[in-house]
């Protein structure tokens, strides 16, 4: 069982859910059923915020740090 398959038993989708895009890629933000505030999946990548905002200002860092992480490796 992957990691989103074992994140949708927990979730609930709705019109509490949504889809943006940070740098070309789909992040998917929801509000989590056990829990307090929303969640945002994105390559790989699960932040969670009390605001959907927060959730999607944690994704873009957590995906700059990804990036920035493979250019150093690129880079050497």
């Amino acid at each position: 069982m992957d990691i989103l398959e074992k994140i949708s038993r927990i979730i609930l989708m709705g019109d509490k859910g949504g889809f943006m895009k940070i740098g070309g890629k789909s992040v998917t933000i929801f509000k989590m059923k056990n829990r307090k505030g929303y969640a945002a999946i994105c390559d790989d990548h699960l932040t969670e915020g009390i605001t959907q905002n927060q959730a999607i200002d944690r994704m873009e860092k957590a995906v700059n740090r990804t990036m920035k992480k493979l250019l150093r490796q690129k880079k050497n």
